[in-house]
């Protein structure tokens, strides 16, 4: 064959490329937060997954991860206080029901201890009667102030839904207010009233959660230890139940 066939590539190229499916622009990965929000109607998680796009690529610091540096440490980059509110939050059933068991559980001996070693670190530089902890304040303020207990919330296989992109699993914390007046730290001691000898005194504690003495010197408890409320305990104390003795519960107690 010596004839030579003559093709308008043009046209043929035309032609193929009707035949082809349409094209589809690839998937990117700054295309998910509209995917979330349009799609899927996460609003806040794509919020803060746009955030993150936008953020400067940073790796986070041992010391941020241990808690060895506080919320009001960090860089204004370094903290979102807008997009996730706890009205936003309260608006699915799981983080509304942890949120009640954290109000009602919030005192544990773990909470009561925090919130007791809060109001020492702070009122050195206090007058009594002094409010310890202001509500008013920026939550990043509450965490380092007065925050006393936590509850972790969220887990896998969660409804997929704006908290679950946005957050997945995360801790409620709670902070509390109060006046602390001249009956709220102190220590114990105990002594014996004739002579007067002090025997043993305790270090500061909350007052008013050690109310309640408990006497263990004298049969039928016999143990040498002297109880006040749950933190005090007075040992090798030893037995003063005589014909003069003061000691609430004596048989023969000089009224």
């Amino acid at each position: 064959m010596n004839d030579i066939v003559r093709v308008d590539t043009e046209r043929l190229r035309a032609h193929l490329e009707a035949k082809l499916p349409p094209k589809v622009r690839r998937f990117r990965l700054d295309d998910i937060p509209g995917a979330m929000r349009s799609r899927l109607g996460w609003p806040v998680a794509a919020t803060l997954m746009e955030r993150w796009f936008r953020s400067t690529a940073s790796e986070m610091p041992n010391t941020i991860k241990s808690g060895q540096r506080r919320l009001i440490d960090l860089d204004p980059t370094q903290l979102d206080e807008g997009t996730v509110t706890m009205q936003w939050a309260l608006g699915f059933a799981r983080v509304k029901a942890a949120m009640s068991r954290l109000q009602n559980q919030w005192n544990s001996v773990a909470g009561l201890e925090q919130l007791q070693r809060k109001v020492t670190r702070q009122m050195a530089a206090q007058t009594r009667p002094w409010r310890f902890g202001d509500l008013a304040q920026p939550a990043k303020v509450l965490d380092h102030d007065c925050q006393v207990n936590f509850l972790n919330v969220g887990r896998f296989g969660d409804p997929m839904d704006d908290f679950y992109g946005a957050m997945g699993e995360a801790s409620l914390k709670i902070a509390v207010s109060g006046l602390v007046t001249s009956h709220g730290l102190g220590k114990v001691s105990v002594a014996i009233d004739e002579p007067k000898t002090l025997l043993d005194q305790s270090d500061v504690v909350d007052l008013w959660m050690n109310g309640d003495i408990e006497w263990q010197l004298d049969p039928p408890v016999q143990a040498q230890k002297v109880y006040v409320g749950r933190d005090v305990i007075f040992k090798d104390i030893p037995p003063e139940c005589t014909n003069a003795a003061r000691i609430p519960g004596c048989p023969n107690a000089r009224p």
